[in-house]
């Protein structure tokens, strides 16, 4: 098998995580089958959704303006929406790391638990980021395709700006604004994922809602 997984191109590897990684040990394994692609789209598809629904599904459903219609202000019902996506998403989260800790300790798969919580928090920095995109974007325009669009179409100009930066020196110095290298999943099972870059990551991601604040305090709403 790691014969096989070795004469793949390159580019072939780098796209789905594969460059540099040991297919058949633990970390590799699970490295190359869940938190190069599966878990980070599993996350970032249900954070895109949160964000999206939270204000500009409720703009297009019509239900916003009655929630508006209470005293409350547009900040607070803001922050709510926020944190009850955030909570969604770290509920997820923790069920992926416990799921994949019992099954990798039950076949023996010789992977830490700390090694294992830095991925899944990695995964969930990458979610966290791409929701509020969708989060700034439906705040924005009261839009869900705009919203989806822009959380999605982060997500994945970041995963191939990562990959191919593998592969091509045209890309590799743009690699350092892709969330997927910032907040590695793949590095934190390596043990080469440092504090800076999941820190910039949850930078990034509270900057969007900032201007999600200040962008929704000051538009008129859809009827």
């Amino acid at each position: 098998m790691r014969d096989l997984i070795n004469s793949y191109p390159t580019a072939f590897k780098a796209t789905f995580g594969m460059e540099g990684v040991d297919f058949t040990s633990g970390p590799g394994y699970l490295s190359t089958e869940t938190f190069s692609l599966l878990a980070p789209l599993m996350l970032i598809g249900l954070g895109v959704a949160l964000g999206t629904g939270a204000i500009a599904g409720e703009e297009e459903r019509g239900t916003l303006d009655l929630l508006m219609a209470s005293p409350v202000s547009r900040g607070r019902v803001l922050a709510a929406k926020a944190l009850g996506s955030l909570a969604a998403l770290v509920a997820v989260a923790v069920v992926l790391y416990l799921t994949v800790l019992a099954a990798a300790s039950g076949l023996g798969m010789s992977i830490g638990a700390g090694m294992l919580a830095r991925a899944t928090g990695a995964v969930l920095l990458l979610a966290i980021a791409c929701g509020a995109v969708a989060f700034l974007a439906g705040a924005a325009t009261g839009k869900r395709g705009a919203a989806i669009a822009a959380g999605a179409g982060f997500a994945v100009v970041s995963y191939f700006i990562d990959s191919l930066a593998e592969i091509t020196t045209v890309v590799k110095p743009w690699r350092v604004v892709s969330i997927f290298h910032q907040a590695s999943a793949t590095g934190a099972l390596r043990g080469d994922l440092g504090i800076a870059g999941p820190l910039a990551t949850a930078a990034f991601a509270a900057a969007c809602l900032l201007a999600a604040w200040y962008l929704f305090a000051r538009r008129d709403l859809a009827a």
